[in-house]
């Protein structure tokens, strides 16, 4: 069996890809991105430095202080996010700073970051160009570990994957399959293009909002499949920032009753569950309110294992204004007793509330209990 490496970019690309190779019955290959292949020949459990690995290792950085001009901003919040992006275009960039260098205080503080970053990070987690240099340095096992490798689609590769390319090239074979429109100069392998179909007239419809604009890319979408034009896969809603009409395509395609992937992910607070956790959160972090008690349970009541018996309509005969925010006022105040004596209906939510309702009042302890 012929071992061989296809190297993708992005997630959607990452799942399509190994989809299609499952359908065709390929064997003996591998699909990665450049970082998970950087990582597979340096070999040992190295892997790529992610998001939950950067963010305690930036805290705590940020933390020790002692910057130049950094350090009045150092505990504002997003810093930990704007450091991690700042870095990883550093990373990306394939840049060397210099700790101490007196060009530019604040180049000097990124460069002491970096450096205590890199000292923060669970081991065998690497920096982007830790890991390249880690994998240069076992180019002797590329043929046996990767195989021939191809770039499918890469639209582009940072420069700090660049040497580690080039060096590959002189051990495998190497070749970049429809690079596109970008810089192929350093490229040291063969390159290979597809045929392109002939481009289709463009349409355009103008419309008067986003949800104008979505109802007619749902339409459009409807039209292809209903004819025959066009399966569902090889329809694509395209923008160059999706965010302004994500939310009328969530509701919008669910009320349509059609099955739209978002390929940028979907936000955790768009699902019921979603919600349901985002107002446990807010109960744990900010106490037993009235309001955040009823959005917690109209989310949990019947769902959740603790819940599975309350009813819906839990807070039948709780008077919506009253002063209820601790543990002591719904149990000494006796809320719920009231409630339940102007109940008509014979249910009695006390015994499945009131455990709850002391689970829930021991805060961010009880996370995980919750």
């Amino acid at each position: 069996m012929n071992r061989r490496t296809v190297v993708v970019e992005g997630p959607l690309a990452f799942r399509m890809r190994r989809i299609a190779a499952a359908r065709r019955s390929e064997t003996g290959v591998q699909i990665l991105t450049m970082p998970q292949l950087a990582a597979r020949l340096a070999g040992g459990f190295r892997q790529p430095a992610r998001a939950e690995h950067l963010d305690p290792a930036i805290r705590a950085a940020l933390e020790a202080g002692r910057f130049a001009e950094l350090e009045s901003i150092r505990q504002l919040p997003g810093m930990i996010r704007a450091v991690a992006r700042t870095l990883a275009k550093i990373w990306q960039a394939d840049l060397s700073l210099l700790i101490g260098d007196d060009r530019s205080a604040r180049l000097a503080d990124i460069a002491e970051i970096e450096q205590r970053v890199r000292a923060n990070l669970p081991r065998g987690v690497l920096t982007p160009r830790d890991l390249r240099d880690a994998a240069l340095k076992r180019l002797v096992h590329a043929a046996a570990v990767l195989g021939s490798v191809e770039l499918d689609r890469v639209v582009s590769v940072a420069p700090v994957w660049h040497p580690l390319l080039q060096a590959l090239n002189e051990t495998v074979p190497l070749s970049w399959h429809n690079p596109g429109p970008t810089d192929v100069g350093w490229f040291p392998g063969e390159i290979t293009t597809d045929q392109r179909p002939t481009a289709v007239a463009m349409e355009m419809v103008s419309c008067a909002n986003p949800a104008a604009e979505v109802v007619e890319a749902l339409r459009w979408m409807r039209e292809l499949v209903a004819s025959g034009r066009a399966r569902p896969e090889e329809i694509a809603i395209c923008a160059t920032s999706s965010r302004e009409w994500d939310e009328q395509f969530l509701v919008l395609a669910a009320d349509a009753d059609l099955p739209l992937h978002f390929s940028h992910g979907v936000p955790a607070l768009a699902s019921r569950e979603g919600q349901a956790c985002g107002a446990l959160a807010d109960v744990l972090l900010n106490g037993l309110s009235q309001d955040r008690l009823r959005r917690l349970f109209s989310h949990a009541a019947g769902r959740s294992r603790a819940l599975q018996n309350l009813p819906l309509n839990w807070a039948l005969g709780l008077q919506p204004g009253a002063a209820l925010f601790e543990l002591d006022q719904w149990l000494r105040l006796r809320a719920l007793d009231e409630a339940s004596r102007l109940r008509t209906d014979g249910i009695d939510p006390r015994p499945i509330l009131t455990p709850v309702l002391e689970m829930l009042a021991n805060g961010p302890a009880a996370a995980e209990q919750a």
